[in-house]
């Protein structure tokens, strides 16, 4: 019996063991699934930062070329302005300076007129002259003449 009992102890033990080799070898290779799937899903994770940081990285570029964009704008807005404060005071110029070429054309015909003889032309000329947009001597001239004129 003592024989008996030393061979079913033997074989309980190797069955066991061969259970507990079995059951190792099955934990083995879950943990190589297992294994796997966590770095599937870290691979994943750092392809998802990729992308966040390239996004982010995007935005930040944009955002600092809109501000860049920004100031350019205005910049030249001011320059623009300077420039349409410039061409209007140009313009007022302008047209200060062709009343002034009226005013001197006027002259012009009124001294023809007086010359030819044609007083009361010269007159009505005289009247219509805005002396304001004439210099100093010319506006001596259209008094000479005014009173040459209307003697």
């Amino acid at each position: 019996m003592k024989k008996l009992s030393i061979k079913y102890l033997w074989v309980y033990t190797i069955a066991l063991f061969s259970v507990a080799f079995v059951l190792i070898l099955v934990s083995a290779m879950q943990q190589k699934r297992v294994n796997e799937t966590i770095d599937y899903y870290k691979q994943q994770v750092i392809a998802q930062q990729d992308v966040s940081a390239g996004t982010q990285r995007s935005v930040d570029n944009l955002t600092e070329e809109n501000n860049y964009l920004k100031e350019e704008i205005a910049k030249e807005q001011f320059v623009n302005d300077k420039l349409s404060i410039t061409i209007n005071g140009n313009v007022e110029e302008i047209a200060d300076l062709n009343r002034e070429k009226d005013a001197l054309s006027q002259l012009c015909m009124a001294q023809n007129e007086y010359i030819s003889g044609r007083y009361k032309n010269a007159g009505s000329i005289l009247e219509k002259i805005d002396s304001k947009y004439l210099s100093d001597d010319m506006k001596k001239m259209v008094a000479y003449l005014n009173s040459r004129v209307n003697r």
